[in-house]
C-alpha cells in the first residue's frame, strides 16, 4: 500500500474508536489533539498516563491547577492534589470537556503566532469563513446542551438529586429550564439541581438566550 504524502495540511490521527468509545457525552477528541497542536501538553504535565506520579509534574500554564489526571470520569469538586482538580478541561482525560483556561487560551494564540501565522491571515480567514469581522457572528448561539451528573441520560432513585451542567455556546447570558417532573419545576441559574421524587421518564428544555437571540434543546 502505497501512503500518499500530505503536503499544505496541519492536523492529527484518530482511531474511529476514540470518538465513540462514550456514546452520549461530549467527545472533544478533536479539541483535545488540536490543543497539542497549538503547544498545549496534558494538564497535569508530559506524559501520557492519568497516574499518582502527576502531582508533581506540571503544564507550564499559571491558572491550570496541579492534578494526577481524571481517565473517563466526570467527579467536579474532586481533590487529587491538594486543588479542585478541573476535570471539564480539554486537556484531561475526562469526558466531559467543556473549558480551556486563560492561560491555556494565551498559550495556544502564542503557539499560532509564532508557527502557524498563515491560519489567521485575511485572506485565509475570509475563505474558510471565519471571519468574525461581524460581531453577530461571534456571539450567536450556535448550540444548547447540557449533561446532567456528567451524561446525557441517567437512571436514578425517587428522591435523588441531580446536578445539570450547562455546556452551550457562544457567550449565553440567560437560561431557562423546565424540568418535567422535577422539583423545583423551572431553574434560571446556569447549572441548577433538580429532585425526582416520582418514578418516570422525563424531559427537561434549556432554553438560552444572549443579545442576539434565543434557542432551546429538549432531552428526556
Amino acid at each position: 500500500m502505497t501512503i500518499p504524502t500530505l503536503k499544505n495540511r496541519y492536523g492529527f490521527v484518530a482511531v474511529y474508536e476514540d470518538f465513540i468509545k462514550n456514546p452520549g457525552t461530549t467527545s472533544g477528541v478533536g479539541t483535545h489533539e488540536f490543543g497539542h497542536n497549538f503547544n498545549l501538553s496534558h494538564i497535569w504535565g508530559s506524559g501520557e498516563v492519568a497516574e499518582a506520579g502527576n502531582c508533581s509534574g506540571d503544564d507550564g500554564i499559571a491558572d491550570t491547577p496541579n492534578t494526577i489526571g481524571n481517565f473517563s470520569t466526570c467527579v467536579k469538586g474532586v481533590v487529587n492534589c491538594g486543588s479542585v482538580d478541573n476535570v471539564q478541561n480539554y486537556m484531561d482525560y475526562s469526558f466531559c470537556f467543556a473549558n480551556f483556561t486563560k492561560g491555556q487560551n494565551t498559550e495556544m494564540r502564542a503557539a499560532i503566532n509564532q508557527y502557524l501565522g498563515s491560519l489567521i491571515t485575511p485572506a485565509n480567514l475570509t475563505s474558510t469563513g471565519a471571519d468574525y469581522n461581524n460581531l453577530s457572528e461571534v456571539t450567536a448561539l450556535c448550540e444548547v446542551n447540557f449533561l446532567v451528573d456528567g451524561q446525557e441520560e441517567v437512571v436514578v432513585c425517587p428522591g435523588t438529586s441531580l446536578n445539570f451542567t450547562d455546556l452551550s455556546y457562544h457567550n449565553p447570558t440567560s437560561w431557562s429550564w423546565t424540568f418535567e417532573g422535577g422539583t423545583p419545576a423551572t431553574s434560571s441559574d446556569q447549572n441548577p439541581t433538580i429532585t425526582y421524587n416520582t418514578p418516570g421518564e422525563y424531559a427537561v428544555t434549556l432554553e438560552i438566550s444572549n443579545a442576539s437571540g434565543n434557542k432551546s434543546n429538549t432531552i428526556t
